[in-house]
């Protein structure tokens, strides 16, 4: 799981003006921090050696029959691409019904996702509502992209 959602995780753990949310994930590590204080939900699946979150039928299922107030996206990359991008088929459907789950869509992504990206779009920018970021010269010309794309930036 990135430090990005982890730091979010904590961040939500830690205050004490959030009452009584209830929390869906496919990543285990998430449902621990989250879960020291409030409900968690995780789908069942498959999780591999190689990755810190659950996938397959089961999980996109899951999501597929789910509906939230909010969903937080991380990314592997955005570098000269239409939207939020995974490199395996099987994130891809469960990023997919994740990001369709819920009224509104949020990204989470570091400096490093502006030259990165995987090779499925599983969530172009004109569904994202807002994306919570930082400004770097590097990824200021893709930010102006983004934002022309209806997104909300939040820079951190």
């Amino acid at each position: 799981t990135p430090k990005r959602t982890m730091a979010l995780a904590q961040h939500l753990v830690d205050n004490p003006e959030l009452v009584n949310p209830n929390f869906l994930t496919h990543s285990p590590k998430l449902a621990m921090v989250l879960s020291q204080r409030f409900p968690v939900s995780l789908p069942g699946g498959v999780l591999s050696p190689q990755q810190e979150f659950l996938m397959g039928p089961w999980t996109e299922n899951f999501y597929k029959d789910t509906n939230v107030d909010v969903v937080f996206l991380g990314s592997t990359g955005v570098r000269n691409c239409g939207g939020l991008t995974v490199p395996n088929p099987l994130q891809l459907t469960v990023k997919q019904h994740a990001a369709r789950c819920a009224s509104r869509c949020i990204a989470l992504l570091d400096s490093s996702k502006y030259s990165n990206r995987g090779i499925y779009v599983f969530c172009d920018f004109k569904n994202v509502d807002t994306l919570i970021t930082v400004h770097t010269q590097e990824n200021e010309g893709q930010l102006e992209q983004i934002a022309r794309a209806g997104v909300e930036i939040i820079l951190v």
